[in-house]
């Protein structure tokens, strides 16, 4: 994969250019004893200028170019975690969090690398002593959490984590989303699907309703007009309220059961010892 994974360094400079090509001397931080040390390591990281490696073999597999260009933002990232906890000043700790997450990304080509993710591992770190443990632990953690991280995370950064923008949906039952004969189909359509969803628990604390795959349906519709034009706030609700009367409704549904078709399957996965 790189040499890099499980040699006790972490990558706080990009190793890769995106065109493939690899950066000559690229910035590793040798030593992160104190938090002094840390934040050295990455301002100078971001102070040194890229030289491409010409006699380096140039890499076209895109696949491992995505990989590789994650790696020193997970160690940018690595050194923002729990900061203040004693355990990381001890330099082996950092490594096997970037290790971990650096290797999640490899084996999850779906999910990736996403903002947040160490905070995740960071416990697995604390109270596993062995890596593969943590890693493995880690593993079946992200099963069962997000459908869409790369979405999830953009919509956090812009300050839509908490999905407040949804609310309406809900409280009016997509109302407002499809015209009024969808809304009778639709309503119809999520008395009887809610009914079946009882029949049988999704999860440890009960079936989710169908109603929040709805809204993770809208999410997907509109995921790359989200992904590439929303800046903010007001751009998300901007580009969720041009759904308002033109949502599709049995195209809504139909993604919505795909949805929760994933969400059982990584239920399942999750229960499995």
């Amino acid at each position: 994969m790189d040499s890099h994974v499980g040699s006790g360094k972490i990558i706080t400079a990009p190793l890769i250019t995106e065109d493939g090509r690899p950066i000559k001397d690229p910035l590793v931080l040798l030593e992160a004893a104190s938090d002094k040390n840390t934040s050295e390591g990455a301002q100078a990281t971001n102070r040194n200028v890229i030289e491409v490696d010409e006699s380096a073999e140039r890499i076209t597999d895109k696949q491992i170019i995505e990989w590789k260009l994650t790696l020193h933002q997970i160690g940018l990232d690595v050194l923002r975690t729990d900061r203040t906890m004693v355990f990381y000043e001890n330099k082996e700790n950092l490594s096997k969090l970037w290790d971990i997450l650096a290797v999640y990304a490899w084996i999850d080509k779906d999910v990736g690398y996403c903002q947040g993710m160490s905070d995740l591992c960071s416990p697995m770190i604390v109270l596993l002593n062995d890596e593969a443990d943590a890693f493995w632990c880690f593993e079946k953690l992200m099963r069962r959490l997000v459908l869409d991280p790369k979405l999830h995370d953009h919509l956090e950064t812009l300050g839509g984590g908490d999905y407040l923008f949804a609310f309406r949906m809900f409280m009016v039952l997509f109302r407002r989303e499809v015209s009024f004969g969808d809304s009778l189909y639709l309503w119809e359509w999520d008395k009887e699907k809610d009914k079946d969803k009882n029949a049988s628990e999704d999860g440890e604390d009960g079936p989710v309703p169908i109603s929040v795959f709805m809204v993770a349906s809208v999410l997907k519709e509109k995921r790359e007009k989200l992904l590439q034009e929303a800046r903010g706030l007001d751009d998300l609700i901007r580009i969720l309220n041009d759904v308002n009367g033109n949502l599709d409704a049995k195209k809504a549904c139909a993604g919505a059961l795909k949805l929760h078709k994933k969400y059982l399957k990584k239920v399942q996965q999750a229960k499995k010892p």
